[in-house]
């Protein structure tokens, strides 16, 4: 489901989308402006220098390793939320424990629900679907995310179907340890 994506190269995203729409019920979806449905904030930048070492994730606008630079004695943001680089590709990581950030890391967290790291890790890909629009001349700040568009399955009642994204999730995790077992 990752896959390095150039936006010149329509083959390859109508490939992606293609492979994705044949494990999805893509009937539901619908498309949604983020600042509609999820709170978007700026985190408390700390410099490094201010940071001793200890059990909290110092996250940075890293693309790899979930953002994790360091670990930090103190804690600005509450966890259970998505952390969003706004300095280069726009790069969305799953955020579960308390943490610190650097310059440049935005937040996300929905307006009428809690994340669940299934749903979490469900809607950070998605995100990351969309990163091939964001590098440094065109970053993914506060402003872009807030309307930024994306598509999210709903559910009949017209909301966002938490419990789908976090069934499709759990299955794949479930499918990857029968597969690792099966190895043994």
């Amino acid at each position: 489901m990752f896959a390095i994506i150039n936006p010149k190269n329509d083959t390859m995203l109508f490939n992606i989308k293609k492979k994705i729409q044949k494990k999805l019920n893509l009937d539901n979806w619908k498309k949604l402006k983020i600042s509609d449905y999820f709170y978007v904030f700026g985190t408390k930048t700390t410099k490094k220098e201010h940071i001793l070492p200890g059990k909290f994730s110092y996250i940075t606008t890293k693309n790899t390793s979930n953002g994790y630079e360091n670990s930090s004695h103190i804690w600005t943001e509450e966890g259970n939320v998505i952390s969003i680089d706004s300095a280069t590709n726009g790069a969305c990581f799953y955020q579960k424990k308390n943490f610190i950030a650097s310059d440049h890391v935005e937040k996300i967290w929905p307006k009428n629900k809690k994340f669940n790291i299934y749903n979490a890790l469900f809607l950070t890909t998605i995100l990351n679907f969309e990163n091939h629009k964001y590098s440094y001349g065109r970053g993914r700040n506060l402003e872009n995310i807030k309307k930024e568009k994306i598509f999210l399955p709903f559910n009949q009642n017209k909301e966002i179907d938490w419990k789908y994204m976090q069934i499709y999730i759990h299955n794949l995790y479930k499918k990857i340890i029968k597969k690792f077992l099966n190895n043994l």
